[in-house]
């Protein structure tokens, strides 16, 4: 967990939080091993922040959101694979946000919902 209150410390905005930066951020992750397969979960948590624009912190903040991921890797000698998916209840977020310069609009690129990934590797070595 990490709890970061980063601010202005002069000028006009003095004060005002930082853009795009969460207050309250929280991550976790567990690791189980079998043989030579390795089982991962991992969540994040990060919480409201102000669009990059917004160094007056007047315009709606992007929302706190959750991800959770899970993959599964199998390592052997000089394989690996790995396949797994990414956010798995395709929650839907915003990682970066404008604030926009007519008015009290706030423009957003949403993050990927759902992903799923497959990854194979082969470690050639000279001998």
């Amino acid at each position: 967990y990490s709890w970061t209150e980063a601010l202005f410390d002069s000028g006009p905005f003095n004060g005002n939080d930082l853009p795009l930066v969460p207050r309250n951020k929280l991550s976790f992750s567990s690791t189980y091993k079998a043989g030579d397969f390795s089982f991962n979960l991992l969540g994040v948590y990060t919480g409201r922040r102000y669009t990059i624009s917004d160094q007056d912190n007047s315009n709606r903040s992007l929302s706190g959101y959750t991800t959770v991921d899970f993959n599964v890797l199998y390592r052997k000698g000089n394989f690996m694979a790995q396949g797994g998916v990414k956010n798995i209840g395709a929650t839907q977020y915003y990682d970066y946000g404008v604030a926009s310069a007519f008015g009290p609009r706030v423009n957003v690129y949403p993050a990927p919902e759902r992903q799923y990934f497959l990854k194979v590797e082969y470690l050639f070595t000279a001998k």
